[in-house]
Parts: C-alpha cells; structure tokens; sequence
C-alpha cells in the first residue's frame, strides 16, 4: 500500500459525512439556538447591572474630590478674610469685590478686590451652610446608599450641634464636608 492511496483515502470527505444525512445541510436545532441566546442574556443582563453600580460610585467620587477641593479653596478665603463665607439658603456667599456676593454653582469661586481665584470652577449642585465665622458645612446626596463615608461625615462633622444648619439632613445619603 502506497502513501498516496492511504493520504487519499484517510482525508476522503465522504468518510466523514456519517454526521450528515444525504441532501441535507446540518444546522443548529430550535433548541440549541435558544439556549445560546437565553446564556448571552443572561451575561448582558449581570454586565449591565455591574455597570449602573460603577457609574453612581464614579459620580460619588467626583463629589468627594469636588469637596475636597472647596474645602481647601474654603480655607484659603479664612486665611485671607479671617472667617469662612455665610451661607444664606444654602448658597455659598463669598464672590464679589466685598467677598459677600452668591457664587454660583459650575462658576468661579472669587472675592476681593483684585478678584482673587479661590476655585476656578464650583461644584454644580451642593448646599453649603455657615455663620460666617469659624465654621461651615458642605452637603450634597451621593448615589451609592451603601457608601460607608456617609455615616462617618456625618457623624464626623455632626450638624445637628451647629446652629447655623437650617436644612434637613438625609442620613441615608447625604455627605457632608466641614472645617478641617
């Protein structure tokens, strides 16, 4: 026996039809399809879930770092003006030639005579509370309910003790930052 004859015969196409019937392709079943599409459902449907949850806590960190920033920017007004803004219906008033003009949120955070910039840019939505003396209060809701830093910036910066803080306080989601 040659090699040729056994190569030829070994990959023989007809030898390997045995999975089909004569005349007939072979496709997937009725069955076998819905099972593949129930299975890429039900992975799209666990991705899209994980995703939501990653958006809120992304959106909870740009608050945070938004704070951070304000309260830092906060500090540095004190320093120059020996007193933190007021803040009159929960709105930050320190911009304007005197420091006591309303900034609005998504504008500059500047005061004084030669329009010194504390902040370039504020936070679009947060309610800031203070007597305008040695203390004050930030607070914005955040998305992810289970964020344990809710409870501890509350407890942290406690504004039921302050009796410049005339809002309401959400204790599942509210965040707060206050004076260092």
């Amino acid at each position: 026996m040659s090699n040729e004859f056994f190569l030829s015969n070994f990959f023989n196409v007809s030898t390997f039809s045995t999975f089909s019937k004569p005349g007939k392709n072979r496709g997937f079943s009725l069955i076998e399809l819905l099972v593949v599409i129930s299975v890429i459902g039900i992975l799209a449907g666990v991705l899209i879930i994980n995703l939501v949850g990653v958006r809120g806590r992304a959106s909870d960190s740009n608050i945070k770092s938004d704070f951070k920033n304000l309260q830092t920017a906060l500090r540095l007004y004190y320093n120059d003006y020996q007193r933190y803004p007021t803040g009159t219906g929960g709105a930050l008033m320190g911009c304007g030639a005197e420091g006591t003009s309303s900034c609005a949120g998504g504008g500059a955070f500047t005061a004084g005579g030669n329009s010194t910039v504390y902040m370039a840019e504020l936070p679009i939505s947060f309610t800031y509370y203070s007597d305008g003396a040695d203390g004050f209060l930030l607070v914005a809701p955040l998305e992810n309910v289970s964020d344990e830093q809710i409870s501890v910036s509350q407890q942290r910066c406690d504004p039921e003790s302050r009796a410049y803080f005339t809002g309401t306080l959400d204790a599942d989601v509210d965040y707060i930052v206050c004076e260092y």
